[in-house]
């Protein structure tokens, strides 16, 4: 019986897609929760950590769909940056996204990458620490920025022309990538690079967006 061939391209915009719907509603419930009362941010708050965990072990429990486990990791990854990287941001117990702990983002990405390589680590792990790293390391790069030059100093273009350089070569590696592995790494930095660049047209004033970097 001939097995039908898994639709790679598909898999990559289904990776997009996905990814995308739950940025999006993980940003709707955080700005909503907190501006409808501390109580209700704080449950969500607490969900994302609850839920981070849960991702990942769904995760472990589709080892033989590796679609499936690199889609939950990726959402473990999302939920985690939002329990760390919004909600106690937004408390002021952690503020990840200051240069100063630019040394932790580079300890923990080479180890990552390191035991990665070495095959310590399952492919759906690097996807969940890979999502969570790349939102923490473009986070703080235009934070950084931001905070210390302001939203339109000259370094803002440069930089933001330079990661849709980037987004278009993530495009043109989906389309040459071999394995649905390669496709789905690929889709996500398209989206991260894509939604920073996003972010700076907001930031530029030149469209409506939800400024949520003050």
């Amino acid at each position: 019986m001939n097995r039908k061939k898994p639709n790679r391209i598909g898999c990559a915009a289904k990776t997009f897609l996905i990814t995308l719907t739950c940025f999006g509603s993980l940003y709707i419930l955080l700005v909503f929760s907190s501006r409808y009362s501390q109580t209700s941010y704080h449950i969500i708050g607490g969900l994302l950590a609850v839920f981070s965990i849960f991702a990942f072990v769904t995760s472990e429990g589709h080892k033989s769909n590796s679609t499936a486990a690199n889609q939950w990791g990726i959402i473990s990854g999302l939920a985690l940056w939002g329990f760390l990287g919004e909600y106690l941001e937004h408390l002021e117990w952690l503020d990840i996204a200051h240069w100063h702990y630019l040394p932790a983002l580079l300890i923990l990405a080479f180890f990552t990458i390191f035991l990665l390589k070495k095959e310590y680590l399952p492919v759906r792990f690097g996807f969940a620490s890979g999502h969570f790293l790349g939102i923490w390391i473009l986070h703080m790069l235009m934070i950084t920025q931001f905070g210390l030059l302001g939203k339109t100093h000259w370094i803002t273009y440069p930089t933001a022309v330079f990661i849709a350089i980037f987004a278009l070569f993530s495009y043109v590696k989906i389309r040459r990538a071999k394995s649905i592995d390669q496709k789905m790494v690929w889709s996500l930095v398209l989206l991260l690079t894509s939604w920073t660049v996003l972010e700076y047209v907001w930031a530029w004033r030149l469209i409506p967006g939800p400024y949520s970097i003050s």
